[in-house]
């Protein structure tokens, strides 16, 4: 089977083309920014996973009379972690709201007077968008619940 390769960041997407079709290049371009956006949850939640079962893992492995989670070396690398992870989340957050807005208003715009028919669809996508933001808290409530986080987080460990 013929195959057409992505390049999305430093990921190469390997497409498998039934039939021997080949992908159009408008397809593959149209295809990179979703991949690269669905690598971004993918690793979101890989992380998120490999947080939570090494913190399981140093809470029951006990070396010298303790467990490892109690060292320090462990605890301050685990919460360097937390903080990536934290972080990443919340950023992905704020920008997708920031950005979901942006671009299905500016559609909504640039449709004309049609853009606001209930009849036509681009009308659902702004609403979608703004469902999202709404469910995400917000650009501000993410930024906002990101910096106390990780000003909490400061203050702790000083």
């Amino acid at each position: 089977m013929p195959r057409a390769s992505v390049s999305v960041g430093p990921f190469v997407v390997v497409a498998v083309l039934a039939g021997g079709a080949a992908l159009a290049p408008e397809a593959l371009a149209w295809v990179a920014p979703r991949v690269a956006a669905c690598f971004g949850a993918l690793q979101l939640g890989v992380v998120e996973e490999a947080l939570k079962r090494v913190v399981a893992y140093t809470s029951e492995r006990v070396q010298f009379g303790q467990p490892i989670a109690a060292f320090q070396a462990i605890s301050q690398k685990c919460a360097d972690c937390l903080i990536d992870v934290e972080g990443s989340a919340g950023v992905v957050r704020a920008w997708t709201c920031d950005a979901g807005h942006r671009v299905t208003h500016a559609a909504q715009h640039m449709h004309g007077g049609i853009g606001v028919d209930v009849s036509y669809p681009i009308h659902r996508y702004t609403y979608w968008s703004r469902a999202i933001e709404i469910a995400c808290g917000g650009v501000s409530a993410s930024l906002e619940g990101l910096g106390r986080w990780l000003a909490t987080a400061a203050l702790e460990d000083a």
